[in-house]
């Protein structure tokens, strides 16, 4: 099982936006199947919201 820590850190090493995408599908899995309470779903969720606000979408 992977921890926290772990998870975090891979949501924040994303070089593009479909890498990040595809540890986000893996991130959502584990989270529905492993048994991470409230307070490691938040730590997860904080992280790839940090990491999604790095990328410049354009219009």
């Amino acid at each position: 099982m992977y921890t926290v820590k772990e998870i975090c850190q891979a949501l924040l090493h994303c070089k593009n936006l479909i890498e990040f995408c595809t540890v986000m599908n893996i991130v959502n899995y584990l989270c529905r199947s492993g048994d991470f309470n409230e307070e490691q779903k938040y730590a997860i969720e904080a992280a790839s919201i940090v990491k999604r606000r790095t990328f410049n979408f354009r219009r």
